[in-house]
């Protein structure tokens, strides 16, 4: 059984698939997948270098996320530019990963904000969207992001018109828990 877990920024997706995971599930984090390809791909830092310029790396010399994110979170074109440019790696990435845990008939968890764009949304049995109130996004987000640098990448994730399970993540983290939970053993009946 694959699971999509999906949601805009600050939902609380991560903290879900963790759960998840408790419950046996592998996880595929589709996030940490694509922060490892802009570290450690130089065919993709070399594009983005030549894309966005010098000014993206870090003292470090590496691509300075923060940076990259402050130029293409405020411009469509950029945001299109990116993903151009990374998408194609990232999805074929997860992809392998899923055929893999599909053929050794893994339980797995895919978090991804970008399930829709990726085109995972095809990939999975089930896909359950967590969703929360702006004002308790803001407020999770505000210590890395304004309020408009939320907005903003919001209005860049697509979720799936069409899903199995939708949560509501305005309560406790222990609400968030019960609810992933109880749908997850729900769906492991089945599978």
């Amino acid at each position: 059984m694959i699971i999509g877990i999906t949601g805009y920024i600050g939902a609380g997706k991560t903290t879900a698939a963790t759960f998840c995971k408790e419950l046996g599930y592998s996880i595929v984090d589709c996030d940490s997948i694509g922060h490892e390809i802009l570290e450690k791909d130089t065919e993709i830092q070399h594009k983005l270098i030549g894309r966005y310029g010098n000014k993206i790396i870090g003292r470090d010399l590496k691509i300075n996320r923060e940076i990259l994110a402050e130029l293409i979170f405020n411009n469509q074109e950029n945001i299109d530019e990116l993903n151009k440019i990374i998408h194609p790696k990232l999805k074929a990435i997860v992809y392998q990963l899923l055929d893999k845990a599909a053929q050794e008939n893994k339980k797995v968890i895919v978090e991804a904000a970008i399930l829709k764009e990726l085109e995972l949304d095809t990939k999975v049995d089930k896909i359950i969207i967590i969703k929360s109130e702006i004002s308790i996004i803001y407020e999770r987000l505000k210590k890395r992001y304004s309020q408009k640098q939320v907005v903003n990448i919001m209005n860049k994730q697509l979720l799936p018109k069409k899903y199995d399970y939708l949560i509501l993540n305005n309560e406790s983290i222990e609400e968030l828990k019960r609810r992933v939970v109880e749908i997850v053993n729900k769906l492991s009946k089945f599978s």
